[in-house]
């Protein structure tokens, strides 16, 4: 498969998806403050191999980003406007990603802090983290 975002109802090994399922679980638990045996360790361990513990929130942004990629072949570039009316929900993606990167830039809490992988796939495209005519 190439990755870590096991659903929950998964039929090739339906094991795995409840195994995976109650990792997340326990993750999300661990987040909140709850007990959970979890622990950084094994967290760790996961995280090194590309385990993805939200993969709603992965797989929006994968297909976001494929959204992104066909505007760039339309267009030649990835400078999509926040108010792009031919895809409303591919201009608010492009300006939520330079708003986290902003946030991740200045130190501050951001989904790029868990996932620089999301940056160098942006940049390898051309993305532009302001958009031009705008204040850095």
């Amino acid at each position: 498969h190439g990755d870590c975002l096991v659903p929950q109802n998964f039929p090739e090994d339906p094991k795995l998806g409840r195994w995976v399922d109650k990792q997340r679980h326990c993750y999300k638990c661990r987040n909140e403050k709850r007990p959970t045996p979890l622990t950084m360790k094994q967290i760790e361990k996961m995280e090194s191999i590309g385990f993805v513990w939200s993969v709603n929130k992965q797989h929006n942004w994968a297909e976001m980003f494929q959204q992104l990629e066909e505007y760039r072949k339309i267009h030649g570039d990835c400078l999509v406007q926040a108010n792009f009316k031919e895809n409303p929900k591919l201009g608010r993606w492009v300006s939520q990603q330079r708003h986290h990167y902003k946030r991740w830039k200045s130190g501050k809490s951001s989904p790029m802090d868990t996932d620089m992988t999301r940056i160098d796939q942006l940049e390898q495209i051309g993305f532009a983290w302001t958009f031009p005519g705008k204040k850095k």
